[in-house]
């Protein structure tokens, strides 16, 4: 191996031995994965964090950090507790309990978690096939897409509160194409969204020097990245001539040239310390962070930077990413059992030093993908993800 790769392949490693090594071991709660690990004992896990699981249960076999047929004896039994986890129209809440598997006060039905969730079992039901693909698929065509869609206007809605209420809108691009992607063929004809939904959310051309690209509302660069961890867009373009990859990557780049511009700033933002994205702050976790263009009216900047940002666009940007990585594994500070810690500021002398499961997960599905393209390769030979790309208009670029 290069030696410049060395790095990033040690953090793939540690960061599906995290996945391994922290799920729910509890027959109540097997399988769900904390939110965040480290400083605290904290009985919160995320369904979107669970969901990484079942990738790093694909990966893990595939660089030989566990044996298949352990890792699918561990898929079966987390999808069996996920599948009788409580839920709304097949829908899983943001949050719950580790320590029972109930869902905990006041968390919201969240359909972008769970359909990060439904990403990553739908992958693991392709890699191991059998029980595994048959749980999978259960679980997943129980979540009815067309309750979220405000028919109106073809929008889908993003929450249900607490009290029932739906809110929010998926009205401007953000990180929610996945939700098309497997809404849009599912199973059961009553439970589909129409192809309209992929194109209704408002969209703008923006510039940042001489880079053009569609900037999503927050400018955060998971918003770029979420999506495509798991559906590939390369070489392809959709019915308004759009390259979904080649966008992530434009702003993937402005994103490192605004890093760069900040570096006599903050002294932990520069040409190797970049890739402004949601993560933990010194004030707790923030999903702002953010470079420009975006489509809201202001960014959010402090001088705090998660190593997950650049890492996650190692697909993108491979020189500057690898660089990042480097450069964060040479800080000791950040670097702990399980790779990098979610985040720092040598501004505020702040150093996040636990893990956040959904940007690890992100980290090393990229990281996989970047490797050998093992993630991308089961999600995308699913029949009825194939067939959705289709009914969309996502086709081959000439």
């Amino acid at each position: 191996m290069e030696l410049n790769k060395v790095n990033a392949y040690k953090e793939l490693e540690l960061s599906v031995k995290f996945f391994l090594d922290t799920f729910s071991k509890e027959d109540i709660s097997y399988g769900l994965v904390p939110d965040t690990y480290l400083t605290t004992k904290s009985n919160i896990s995320s369904i979107a964090g669970t969901g990484y699981l079942f990738s790093a249960l694909v990966i893990g076999s595939e660089i030989n950090l566990i044996s298949k047929n352990k890792a699918k004896e561990i898929a079966i039994k987390a999808l069996k507790t996920i599948k009788n986890l409580k839920r709304v129209k097949g829908w899983y809440y943001h949050f719950y309990d580790i320590n029972n598997g109930q869902n905990t006060l006041h968390s919201e039905v969240s359909n972008i978690d769970s359909c990060l969730l439904f990403l990553g079992i739908l992958t693991c039901g392709e890699y191991f096939k059998g029980e595994v693909e048959k749980l999978a698929k259960e679980i997943f065509f129980l979540a009815d897409f067309n309750y979220f869609l405000d028919k109106s206007t073809n929008i889908m809605n993003m929450a249900i509160d607490y009290k029932g209420n739906m809110y929010a809108k998926w009205d401007y691009l953000a990180e929610q194409l996945m939700i098309y992607i497997l809404g849009v063929n599912t199973l059961n004809k009553d439970y589909r969204i129409p192809k309209e939904t992929f194109y209704s959310f408002k969209k703008k051309l923006m510039s940042y020097e001489e880079l053009n690209f569609y900037a999503s509302w927050n400018g955060s660069l998971f918003t770029y990245q979420y999506t495509q961890t798991y559906v590939d867009f390369r070489n392809t373009i959709d019915n308004e001539g759009i390259n979904w990859f080649n966008n992530s990557k434009l702003a993937t780049i402005a994103s490192y040239r605004y890093s760069k511009s900040l570096k006599d700033k903050y002294r932990s933002i520069n040409e190797l310390s970049w890739g402004l994205t949601a993560s933990a702050s010194k004030k707790g976790y923030s999903g702002n962070y953010s470079s420009i263009p975006l489509g809201d009216k202001v960014n959010t900047v402090d001088g705090t930077m998660a190593p997950t940002g650049a890492i996650s666009s190692i697909v993108f940007l491979e020189k500057e990413s690898l660089d990042a990585i480097n450069h964060y594994y040479s800080l000791p500070y950040l670097v702990g059992k399980y790779g990098l810690y979610d985040a720092y500021n040598d501004d505020l002398n702040f150093v996040a030093d636990y893990y956040i499961s959904i940007d690890k997960g992100n980290a090393m599905v990229m990281l996989s993908n970047y490797f050998n393209e093992t993630i991308w390769k089961y999600f995308n030979q699913i029949d009825f993800i194939k067939e959705a790309k289709e009914i969309i208009g996502i086709r081959k670029e000439n």
